[in-house]
């Protein structure tokens, strides 16, 4: 008798398989998210004061996501990300205490800018990144708190008012190379860390909440100091003072999303 129900047992285990991982077994999930936060200095895509003043600002970044369940605690991940943007203009300071005036700084080739202050440049970024997230013990991916690493690569375009320059000697209108083109496109690069949490709705539904780190190694001590200095023309000056807005755009922001499980 014993014998006999062995048997049974042997052939019914050799009938069953193991569930995949995933959410009843489903492995793939698509989404929308966005990772925002006060600007710490702003400005905005369309409202600014001068380099040197504090502008409120919104920091927002759209991502549309694909990810992938690798095993009960790993996700592989993918997303297409859009962000918009401003980039102060320098506005001449005065100060009779010093020389009669001094300007609080300069662009390139010893222009200033003599527009609308309020209408920032615009700097736009479509970004692609992939990244990992591991869940931590006792949760099964796509539920549960997790960490996850993202290596983000930027393609940023930058336009500012190139028809409102002054020399700063002969007070006179710059209509010249030295403005620069009024658009350069740029090439940059951030390591993200993101600590967050997901949950299941209706079995179909991830809601996906957290906080956001990321540093963008373009930034280093010679663009924070002397970013200025170093900055010969229109492009090179554009060039950093776009790193130093991504710098603050994706150094810290709130992570909220939601996606539905697809397949």
């Amino acid at each position: 008798m014993k014998a006999k129900n062995i048997f049974l047992l042997i052939l019914l285990a050799s009938f069953c398989n193991a569930q995949i991982s995933g959410y009843m077994g489903k492995r793939f999930s698509v989404g929308y998210s966005n990772y925002f936060f006060p600007g710490l200095k702003g400005p905005g895509a369309s409202d600014a004061s001068a380099q040197h003043e504090f502008s409120p600002a919104f920091n927002a970044v759209h991502n549309l996501n694909i990810e992938y369940v690798k095993s009960n605690r790993k996700m592989l991940c993918a997303s297409a990300q859009y962000m918009k943007t401003g980039i102060a203009y320098y506005k001449e300071h005065y100060d009779d205490s010093v020389f009669g005036f001094f300007y609080d700084a300069t662009y390139p080739n010893n222009l200033d800018y003599r527009g609308t202050f309020s209408k920032p440049a615009v700097l736009t970024s479509i970004n692609y990144a992939i990244g990992l997230k591991t869940y931590r013990k006792g949760f099964i991916a796509p539920i549960g708190k997790y960490q996850k690493i993202d290596f983000i690569l930027l393609f940023e375009k930058v336009k500012y008012d190139n028809a409102r320059f002054y020399d700063q000697y002969t007070d006179t209108l710059v209509k010249s190379s030295a403005v620069g083109t009024g658009e350069y496109n740029y090439t940059n690069f951030s390591i993200a860390y993101t600590l967050g949490k997901s949950k299941m709705i209706s079995n179909v539904i991830i809601l996906d909440y957290g906080i956001r780190f990321a540093y963008a190694p373009a930034i280093n001590v010679g663009t924070v100091l002397f970013s200025d200095a170093i900055a010969t023309d229109m492009q090179g000056y554009y060039r950093s003072r776009s790193d130093m807005r991504i710098f603050r755009q994706q150094l810290i922001n709130f992570h909220l999303g939601i996606s539905f499980l697809a397949f």
